[in-house]
């Protein structure tokens, strides 16, 4: 094999371990000259990654205009935390803001208009 075929069989290669690997539902990214490899589970515009740190999975989402986060031991586990969640949160309702909810928004609109 000549240099040239060597460099484009590599490129194909890489090409296609990545196509694999996106239907599986796994994300290569290159970091340095390591190439860590991170389990992705999406589920409505939501992406379930797993930490480096403690390996849980988690994600996070918006509802009624706060943020929530949301862990599990498995990806399965995580997704099915936070269908609980959206669950528990459409039975309440939107809430009302707090005290310190509506000082952080005054807060926020003082800075955007002056």
């Amino acid at each position: 094999m000549t240099e040239e075929e060597k460099k484009y069989f590599e490129e194909i290669t890489a090409k296609l371990e990545n196509s694999i690997m996106s239907k599986l539902g796994v994300r290569l990214s290159e970091l340095g000259e390591m190439t860590h490899v991170e389990k992705v589970l999406t589920y409505k515009n939501l992406t379930i990654s797993q930490r480096k740190t403690d390996g849980r999975y988690w994600t996070r989402f918006r509802m009624y205009g706060k943020q929530y986060s949301v862990y599990g031991k498995t990806a399965e586990e995580c997704l099915s935390n936070v269908k609980k969640r959206i669950r528990e949160l459409k039975k309440l309702g939107p809430q009302e803001p707090t005290e310190r909810a509506l000082v952080f928004a005054i807060y926020n609109y003082v800075q955007i208009t002056h």
